[in-house]
């Protein structure tokens, strides 16, 4: 990670309430995991799009959202 990657990693643990114990590679992973169900998130809000249903989506999401907690 680029020196800057550490003021951002700085950044993103204190947008947590709690001390987040873990570290940097598995926060690091639990942030893009996080993204990439926000971002599945989107695609079945969106009413534009209409391919992906809400059921697909969560389920699809739903093992990378267990593992994710796991790390916490």
């Amino acid at each position: 990670m680029p020196p800057s990657g550490g003021k951002l990693e700085m950044r993103a643990r204190s947008c947590y309430a709690d001390k987040i114990e873990m570290e940097r590679e598995d926060f690091v992973k639990m942030l893009i995991l996080d993204g990439c169900f926000i971002i599945g998130l989107f695609l079945c809000m969106s009413e534009e799009l209409g391919t992906v249903s809400e059921e697909e989506n969560l389920r699809v999401w739903k093992s990378a959202y267990d593992e994710d907690r796991a790390f916490i």
